[in-house]
């Protein structure tokens, strides 16, 4: 079997969904940063795939280990890591892959980076992967041509997601309740997510707002009737949530991507996105299986909250089974093709 190296950033739970998948094709090896202590997954690393933590090596140990496995691809998670790229610059041979999640924005930065990298990035990488339009502009702006660039960069564990949403048809109701989950934090927007719920509950208390997450603004969150606050939850324990809610919510500043909605709609929830978040091009329909809505007013965002109470039992069917229609257009399945198809 060929060899496939993954010089990653964090693990996530997603992640490793693919790399199973991905490991009945190929021999997978993975090079991981330390856990993130703001999301202490629990994982479960299959027998499958050798797994490295980075923190256990030195540069000259991680470049020998690199040698050893040999890998016929490496996928390199950006180029922050300045180890990571001495390893991708010095070798000569194999199929080496960028992954880029930033979205083009045209700040000085991303102005500077394209044009530093016809000596710095494009000619260590034979491809970029991506995960969506506004990161394919980004990699057109860093010199890679259409046929370089890779889709389906991200895609959620649909055979978890997908089995919640069958489970769901099995409840006689569905609960008023709207889930986020996410950081706590200035460019997740989570004060003006509060805020907004309030001024909707106060016109339908009939409705909960369940989050699930912690940051740096966890500790200073205001208790408002109506909205419950669970801090980090293990995978496995937002089932029952997952279960009885019928929406979930982003309303992100900004967000390259979002994993979490490919999740949500996969587990057949009305979406209401931020026009901020990535994933929203992909799997948000407008009024087909959610709303969008301006991540700086309050007054949309109550537009998105008004929309979504007026569904009725069966508009809130059809919205979940558009998400859930929507889920399948990215698969582990898909992600792991992009490599395999390579080499």
């Amino acid at each position: 079997m060929k060899k496939i190296l993954f010089l990653h950033s964090e693990l996530a739970t997603y992640f490793l969904a693919c790399v199973e998948e991905l490991s009945r094709r190929a021999e997978v090896h993975i090079i991981h940063w330390p856990i993130n202590p703001e999301a202490p997954f629990q994982f479960s690393f299959s027998d499958q795939i050798q797994f490295y933590a980075k923190e256990d090596f030195d540069e000259g140990t991680l470049v020998s280990k690199v040698a050893d496995i040999n890998p016929d691809m490496i996928v390199c998670s950006g180029w922050r890591d300045p180890l990571y790229m001495k390893i991708i610059k010095r070798r000569t041979t194999g199929i080496q892959i960028l992954s880029l999640d930033n979205p083009w924005s045209g700040n000085w930065k991303q102005v500077v980076w394209s044009l530093l990298s016809r000596f710095r990035l494009k000619p260590f990488f034979n491809y970029v992967w991506v995960a969506g339009e506004r990161q394919k502009t980004y990699a057109s702006k860093l010199g890679f041509e259409k046929e370089q660039i890779l889709p389906f960069l991200y895609s959620a564990d649909l055979s978890s997601f997908q089995a919640i949403f069958h489970e769901k048809k099995s409840i006689e109701k569905e609960e008023k309740s709207i889930l986020y989950i996410g950081r706590y934090s200035e460019e997740k927007n989570t004060d003006f997510l509060f805020d907004a719920f309030q001024k909707f509950r106060a016109k339908h208390p009939e409705w909960t707002l369940v989050c699930m997450g912690t940051g740096p603004l966890f500790n200073k969150r205001q208790d408002f009737e109506g909205i419950k606050h669970l801090g980090f939850v293990q995978p496995e324990e937002m089932k029952y949530h997952l279960l009885r809610a019928s929406a979930f919510v982003l309303p992100s500043l900004f967000e390259p991507w979002a994993l979490v909605a490919h999740e949500m709609a996969a587990c057949g929830m009305v979406l209401l996105l931020s026009d901020a978040v990535g994933a929203k091009e992909r799997f948000l329909k407008e009024k087909e299986n959610g709303f969008s809505f301006d991540p700086h007013s309050k007054s949309s965002l109550l537009g998105a909250f008004n929309q979504l109470a007026d569904l009725d039992d069966e508009q809130l069917r059809e919205f979940s089974e558009k998400s859930f229609s929507l889920s399948n257009e990215i698969s582990p399945q898909k992600w792991a093709s992009s490599l395999v198809d390579l080499l």
